[in-house]
């Protein structure tokens, strides 16, 4: 493959060739094959900016094409949203239902 297809172009950083790494392998089965998937996330209104009608953001993650386990890395980076989203429900029933 020409070496200005594999980084994007002259001048661009290294040369890249994925072909020469490992697969990333599903935790839980061990397949290497993944399928994009969206969660809907839903935010309120007003922290979206649009005052009071939520809205539902579509978050793309990576799934087991065998057994539709969500890939290591977007289950952690959801993990830590829901611990965020629990941590600012308690700080808001702390200050009254205010987010500051």
């Amino acid at each position: 493959m020409n070496d200005d297809l594999m980084n994007g172009g002259l001048g661009r950083g290294p040369v890249i060739n994925p072909l020469k790494y490992p697969s990333v392998k599903c935790d839980n089965c061990g397949e290497e094959l993944f399928e994009e998937k969206i969660i809907l996330k839903k935010i309120p209104g007003v922290i979206a900016g649009n005052g009071t009608e939520d809205i539902n953001y579509p978050v793309p993650v990576l799934v087991c094409a065998k057994c539709k386990t969500i890939e290591k890395t977007y289950r952690d980076l959801l993990e830590k949203g829901n611990k965020y989203q629990e941590n600012n429900e308690v700080s808001k029933s702390q200050q009254g239902g205010l987010i500051i």
